[in-house]
């Protein structure tokens, strides 16, 4: 029978034979539920739900990413600043001894 089959991998849908689960596809692959579908129009549907949600997935870790630059940024600046005090109070205590 003919199928419409999600591919996620090159983000389409393309028609192929096979059975529903679980049988399978010309390619070989199981026909599930969710990539093997009888009407395109609900497979790319289908597949726009599915791209969406690794959109939005993956603009939340790049913002998490983002936090946490800022984060080890600031830690930088500070233990930069706390280096500078250290080695400052150190050199006057060398130059004390002198």
């Amino acid at each position: 029978m003919k199928l419409y089959k999600v591919d996620t991998k090159l983000w389409t849908v393309r028609a192929v034979n096979g059975e529903p689960y679980p049988g399978t596809d010309t390619d070989g692959d199981t026909c599930f539920s969710n990539t093997h579908y009888p009407s395109e129009t609900r497979a790319w549907e289908s597949l726009l739900v599915n791209v969406s949600a690794s959109a939005e997935f993956a603009a939340s870790n790049l913002i998490e990413a983002k936090g946490r630059l800022a984060d080890a940024e600031a830690y930088a600046g500070r233990m930069a600043e706390a280096l500078a005090f250290v080695q400052q109070q150190l050199d006057e205590r060398k130059a004390k001894r002198a």
